[in-house]
């Protein structure tokens, strides 16, 4: 499943990112580093979250088919090329980040530095057929059930989602 737009192949993926401490990746385990206090996403900083990476979106000019906040991790669906994933990742944690880092001020004093929200890295999966990307965008959207916390502001979860971007 793709589309091709100016000279890029674009593709759909479902991507996951988590917060720091949330987990325990291989990379833990493989150098033996302790798993410190997780950061765990309350119900206003969620909503706070999904508002910034409304802005970010928007500024970008992503294509984001479904997105939800969670307690400990974040969803989209994303379509992109797929060299750009890293990149636009990088800048979505990095933007929520910082302005949810000077929401609730977690910058370190004298150090220069904040506080981590984000784990590491991210996982991303390539959509490649239609009942896939439907499936992914519905799991998306209905995640926090799975978890069994509430909804975010409606309105949040579902601004900034493209409703018409030729794929097929």
């Amino acid at each position: 499943m793709f589309v091709t737009k100016n000279e890029k192949e674009f593709k759909a993926f479902l991507i996951t990112w988590v917060t720091h401490n949330s987990r325990i990746s291989e990379r833990m385990i493989e150098y033996k580093v302790q798993k410190g206090e997780p950061f765990i996403i309350d119900y206003e900083m969620r909503n706070s979250i999904c508002r910034f990476l409304n802005e970010k979106i928007a500024k970008e000019g992503y294509q984001v088919l479904a997105k939800n906040v969670l307690h400990d991790h974040v969803h989209l669906v994303l379509i992109c090329a797929e060299h750009e994933i890293a990149n636009i990742i990088q800048n979505l944690k990095g933007y929520t980040s910082f302005f949810l880092g000077k929401q609730l001020l977690l910058s370190k004093d004298k150090e220069g530095r904040q506080n981590k929200i984000w784990a590491k890295g991210s996982n991303y999966s390539y959509l490649n057929q239609e009942k896939h990307l439907l499936n992914s965008i519905e799991y998306t959207n209905n995640n926090h059930l799975k978890h069994d916390i509430p909804m975010i502001d409606r309105e949040l979860q579902f601004a900034e989602v493209c409703r018409d971007f030729p794929y097929s």
